[in-house]
């Protein structure tokens, strides 16, 4: 390891022209940047894909990858590169085994601080390093997924094809990437309702409750949403002598500004129908991709509801409604 100063990144603080920043620090930075994540910078970022027309190579699209170095004796190091322009890698065509062949698709760094270059013939020159690659993609035939490798990398993609196989198509391409450093955001809007307020559910009714509505400007970034709504101390039977079973459905919508919607699956509730003024709680779990049109947009959001039969339920003063939208990036 270099003999690293105490010199924070980054200073004009002018050195002799023989010290520089070691690379380490810029590592180390890296590594703090990308909060010690390992994958690659975007959600479509280095993608494994089948050629339009299907042969014996792979498409890697554009994008970055970071790479946690796993060389012994270093911490709290990263690698990154970045491929600029779509890559074309071509997989060795299965054999003649019954199983067919795993194929392992990666990112690979070298650092010949660590290791030699399978391409420098003895000394690594400043001249000879010059010529040379550092990190590329590469094929690992017959490895699973889950294989340890013993140098930085980032995991692209798993080929599963049968035997005596030449070309790849999308359904033998199984997606391994992760996010380095993926973005999240938590969007929470909760009320109670006025006490004078009362809101009435029954078997035409949409929007409920009706002050539930409001707006959220989703992330430009966000592709998935993990949604969790509830509307708590629902009222049944508005009067004595009014008992009976009720039940209905429940959902969330997100409306972009072009009115494209998504909306949940239902979420079922009912009531015990065996007492006056039951009161009761109606919860939403679910998770929804996020449509393109809604990103970086000001959208709607509405809670839905519907009573199938039985007597009418209601929101009160005594009823608050909690809107949860968790949005994440995700590969895509």
């Amino acid at each position: 390891m270099a003999d690293v100063k105490n010199w924070p990144w980054l200073l004009n603080q002018p050195f002799p022209e023989d010290v520089g920043y070691p690379a380490e620090i810029v590592r180390g930075q890296h590594f703090d940047a990308t909060s010690g994540g390992n994958g690659v910078s975007s959600p479509r970022a280095l993608k494994v894909v089948a050629q339009e027309a299907p042969d014996g190579t792979v498409q890697i699209l554009p994008g970055g990858g970071t790479a946690v170095s796993n060389y012994p004796g270093v911490e709290n190091q990263s690698y990154q590169a970045t491929n600029f322009q779509p890559y074309t890698l071509t997989i060795p065509p299965t054999g003649s085994s019954s199983g067919g062949r795993h194929d392992l698709v990666i990112q690979r760094f070298l650092d010949p601080q660590f290791e030699d270059h399978p391409d420098a013939d003895g000394e690594l020159t400043p001249e000879t390093a010059a010529m040379l690659d550092f990190w590329w993609f590469e094929v690992h035939q017959g490895k699973a997924a889950t294989t340890k490798l013993d140098f930085p990398h980032v995991k692209l993609a798993h080929i599963k094809r049968p035997a005596n196989t030449t070309i790849v198509e999308d359904p033998h391409i199984i997606d391994l990437r992760e996010l380095a450093n993926p973005k999240n955001h938590l969007h929470m809007r909760a009320n109670n309702l006025n006490m004078a307020d009362e809101q009435s559910l029954h078997t035409g009714s949409e929007v409920w409750p009706e002050n539930a509505t409001h707006t959220v400007r989703v992330p430009e970034w966000a592709t998935h949403m993990q949604i969790h709504a509830t509307v708590g101390m629902v009222r049944s039977h508005a009067s004595a002598g009014d008992a009976g079973v009720a039940r209905g459905n429940f959902q969330f919508r997100l409306t972009a500004p072009d009115g494209t919607q998504s909306t949940t699956q239902q979420a079922e509730w009912s009531t015990a129908g065996d007492q006056d003024s039951e009161r009761f709680t109606i919860v939403l779990g679910h998770n929804l991709a996020v449509r393109e049109q809604a990103r970086g947009q000001e959208c709607t959001i509405d809670l839905l509801a519907r009573k199938y039969f039985g007597p009418n339920v209601y929101a009160d003063g005594a009823t608050s409604w909690i809107v949860q939208v968790f949005f994440e990036q995700e590969v895509a």
